[in-house]
């Protein structure tokens, strides 16, 4: 009403110096005009405001056709003016951003669009989060210079900040602030020449990611437009669309890191598998190298009866190699160190001449052996040694998995391809195991064979072998029918590295070492008689006093251990054997003995699986049991009681051991003081390849080693001093190997156990000293080394873990002495802030500076003038250990003037 009547350059003040000619040019022309959304500024709500129109003006004429006034027709298309360039952003930021594969092409594209639209968006700035509980930190900004006041690089989680990102953070809802404006200088847009005086704090959201914050978005509003129900809209798909892209970029990054990672990992496990082959083959050869010098007799001529059990021991260390050979192998071949010699051959004549070495084992096992190979109308080109491997670990796998009815091996031209078949009538693969058969480490649970020794390996270094030569291998199997593989190679050259191939060599077809190929088959025929000392075992005083013996089941199933077990055992109680726990189960269900002992790995029916069984029976269900396990450690003596045992005992263990627990387990059970037992039905998940390998190495491994350990400490004790000193000499020397072994073995059992879950528990550190001086206590007295330690905190630690920490860094100090100066070394420990900082210093050699970062890594040995020994895990130990707990760890040194290792570990609120 109130514009009525009055002049139109007072309604319209605001624009009339834009309206003013286009009224006049239509009065003096008569010509109409339109305008079509058309910004005008104008104040009708109090401030001034970005508005746009869309308007005609037409001519108004009176009598005689003279122009006497104006008809103006106006609609306001202001909002949908706004909306369509809103829209128009936000598809800018969603095209550009959507396939960003990093963080900071995210952030640069979402700017960079946001440059361009000033009148929407004045400035901006993005903050991400680098890390969970980290700050955060800006990514991109625009329309901000860096040297305004109201720039923040980062904000603090912990503290206030201008636009209340942590507030934001905390609540993940939206914050409108206009008080800034009264703190800093205005903040100018780039279109108007009024000041910012609004912003919008927004919450970048995790998408796909735990609930949370994952960043903020900090707008400026524009000073000529309310922040109306459609802006806030706007924002807020606009952070949406960021939240997103951001998403897509972390995932991608995650992947790409994961990728690496998996790279970095095979790379490591390629080390590790080489490592660990070549480590182990160096007390090997101690031994091996001696043990062959004493049987030729070439130190000596050698009491009777000992010979047979250095034969033992010989037996049991060229297990050991075969298994440490398989893995350089297949190590060999995944690093790619492998190039093939690719010849001639004729491969069925070859491939007979392979198998017949196999020909008395398996005959002698009552089987028949088929060997189907006619000669070949034309060469095939191969690596022979390959060959020979493939051979071998495809008719050893059938020897070990067929008790009754046939082996065949089989060759034929197939088109274009060698074939080669190996077939058996065993216990057959289950469907659910045919797709992971050639998998590194996998083996098939419960099957039945004569034993369950092995490293999982040898299926997939068949598979990489005949990858080289452009070969295939494929498996048909039923259960209970039997399996047979089939392997083809491509005639003719064309797929080979032209390079790699060679004529045949003369002399023919190189001579097949046929005892590396042949099954251990006396360990299935011949029996071990073992004859015990009565100076190595204390006699088991109860066993005296009951004139009816007390009769114990063993089940293991490999016949070594089987023999040993009973000949210690037997000399006190009653011994029945079985081979499986499938036996086992049987044999108590019909007869009840008064005590079992199982190993945990068996075909048929593991050891677990065979308590679970007994406890499940109300008749004998509280029949006292004893785990044997190659796993060491307080987690798994403590999984072994959870599953229902009544005693765990680690492999390699002594016969002094075994004997006083099983007489305290009858003592008890003749008492009738009842166990109570904890059941926990969940195993510990083995989710990395390394951890299984070292699961099936701590089996297989110390079943010979434990075999080696007590026979040369048999025969040290036996005959020392009795024969000759040189083939003296030489058994110290296969003593000292198998000590190396087996603390090689601890190490790698001890690196691959840290991580995943432990029992945390506050511990006091003083105690924990205690067993780590007593655990070094020899070291420490040879040395004579001098231990300072400080009054030491209470620490929220895995109890196991942190004594080994400080073992393994004092034993590291004890190693590299000064042989002029007294060992000293010191543990020293400091409060800063919620964590402690210890120090362990020593007065020994120093280490390099090069090493100061090497030395934390597996396998990394120092070189130094007088050490080039131990296995490069303990320092490596260390660090998993603090990394571990959330710490970290680092070492300072001089050389000639000791070491420091420093490391940090949380309070006891962790």
């Amino acid at each position: 009403p109130w514009a009525l009547g009055r002049n139109a350059s007072e309604v319209w003040s605001e624009v009339w110096d834009i309206l003013r000619p286009i009224f006049q040019g239509v009065l003096d022309t008569g010509k109409g005009v339109w305008f079509e959304d058309s910004l005008m500024i104008l104040e009708r709500y109090g401030y001034v405001e970005e508005t746009y129109f869309s308007f005609n003006m037409s001519p108004a004429r009176g009598p005689g056709g003279r122009v006497e006034g104006l008809f103006n027709t106006v609609m306001e298309t202001t909002y949908r003016v706004l909306n369509e360039r809103r829209a128009k952003l936000l598809r800018e930021v969603a095209a550009r951003t959507g396939s960003s594969k990093s963080l900071l092409d995210v952030s640069f594209l979402t700017t960079e669009t946001l440059m361009a639209y000033p009148a929407d968006i004045p400035f901006a700035l993005l903050y991400v989060l680098e890390t969970e509980e980290g700050d955060l930190k800006l990514a991109g900004q625009v329309g901000l210079s860096d040297k305004h006041p109201a720039y923040l690089a980062s904000v603090s989680s912990l503290s206030n900040s201008l636009w209340e990102i942590p507030e934001v953070r905390k609540t993940g809802k939206a914050i409108r602030s206009e008080q800034f404006t009264t703190q800093f200088e205005s903040i100018v847009g780039s279109c108007w020449p009024e000041p910012v005086r609004e912003s919008l704090t927004l919450p970048i959201t995790a998408t796909g990611q735990r609930a949370g914050v994952a960043g903020v978005l900090v707008v400026g509003i524009n000073p000529r437009r309310k922040l109306d129900e459609p802006y806030l809209d706007f924002l807020s798909s606009l952070a949406s669309q960021v939240s997103v892209s951001i998403a897509n970029a972390r995932v991608y990054e995650e992947e790409n890191r994961r990728a690496e990672n998996l790279a970095e990992l095979d790379r490591v496990k390629t080390a590790f598998f080489n490592n660990v082959s070549h480590e182990f083959r160096t007390p090997l050869t101690l031994m091996l190298g001696p043990i062959e010098d004493l049987l030729s007799g070439e130190k000596g001529l050698l009491p009777a009866g000992v010979k047979r059990e250095i034969e033992l021991l010989n037996r049991n260390a060229q297990r050991l190699l075969k298994l440490v050979n398989t893995l350089l192998d297949f190590s060999k071949v995944i690093d790619q160190r492998v190039e093939g010699t690719f010849e001639p051959t004729d491969l069925a004549g070859f491939s007979a001449e392979l198998a017949s070495s196999f020909q008395s084992t398996i005959t002698r096992m009552g089987l028949d052996f088929v060997v189907d190979c006619p000669t070949l109308s034309e060469a095939v080109y191969v690596d022979r040694g390959m060959w020979e491997k493939i051979i071998l670990n495809l008719l050893s796998n059938a020897f070990k998995f067929t008790l009754k009815g046939r082996i065949g091996i089989s060759s034929r031209i197939m088109g274009d391809r060698f074939e080669l078949q190996v077939d058996d009538t065993g216990g057959g693969i289950p469907k659910s195991a045919l797709s992971k058969i050639f998998d590194r480490f996998y083996r098939v649970e419960n099957a039945t064979g004569r034993n369950f020794e092995g490293t999982g390996i040898g299926l997939a270094l068949v598979k990489e072998l005949m990858s080289l030569h452009g070969g295939s291998i494929q498996v048909k199997s039923l259960v209970n029918q039997g399996t047979t593989f089939t392997v083809a190679i491509p005639l003719g050259k064309a797929h080979l590295p032209q390079n790699r191939i060679v004529e045949p060599k003369e002399g023919g077809v190189r001579p097949f070492l046929a005892s590396s190929a042949q099954p251990e088959s006396t360990q299935f025929t011949e029996p071990v008689n073992l004859s015990l000392e009565d100076s190595i075992l204390e006699e088991n005083p109860d066993s005296t006093n009951h004139p009816n013996r007390e009769r114990v089941l063993l089940a293991d199933d490999n016949p070594d251990m089987r023999e040993y077990l009973q000949g210690v055992l037997s000399r006190y109680w009653e011994v029945e054997v079985v081979v499986d726990g499938a036996a086992a189960l049987e044999r108590v269900k019909e007869s009840p003995p008064d005590l079992l002992i199982t190993d945990v790995m068996m075909p048929k029916l593991s050891g677990f699986e065979l308590i679970h069984e007994i406890r499940e029976l109300p008749k004998i269900r509280t029949l006292p049991v004893i785990v044997l396990s190659a796993r060491a450690g307080e987690e798994s003596r403590i999984e072994g009681i959870n599953k229902g045992a009544d005693d765990y005992l680690v492999k390699p263990f002594s016969t002094k051991e075994v004997v006083a627990r099983v007489a305290a387990l009858l003592k008890k059970q003749r008492g009738s003081l009842e166990t109570l037992r904890k059941k926990n039905t969940e195993l510990e998940r083995l989710n990395e390849e390394l951890q299984t390998f070292a699961f099936v190495a701590s089996h297989d491994f110390k079943e010979p080693l434990r075999m080696i350990s007590y026979y040369v400490q048999l025969l040290e004790l036996k005959y020392k001093g009795k024969i000759s000193s040189e083939a003296d000499q030489y058994m110290g020397f296969a003593v000292r190997g198998a000590k190396h072994l087996y603390d090689l073995i601890e190490d790698l059992l001890t690196i691959s156990n840290i991580g995943g879950n432990r029992k945390m528990e506050v511990v006091d550190l003083n105690e924990a000293m205690k067993d780590v001086i007593l655990n070094l206590g020899e070291s420490i007295r040879e040395s004579a080394a001098i231990i300072r330690i400080d009054s030491l905190p209470e620490v929220f630690v895995v109890r196991t873990q942190i004594t080994q920490l400080f073992q393994n860094i004092i034993a590291n100090g004890i190693k590299y002495r000064r042989k002029d100066l007294p060992c000293q070394i010191s543990v020293e420990v400091e409060k800063n802030g919620e964590e402690y900082l210890f120090s362990v210093r020593d007065n020994g050699i120093g280490i390099d500076p090069q090493y100061f970062k090497k030395i934390f890594v597996l396998f990394q040995r120092l070189h130094t003038k007088e050490h080039y020994s131990g296995t490069g895990i303990g320092l490596a130990i260390c660090e998993k250990v603090v990394l571990n707990h959330g710490g970290k760890i680092w070492v300072a040194s001089t050389l000639g003037e000791g070491s420091t290792f420093f490391f940090t570990l949380k309070g006891e609120k962790a």
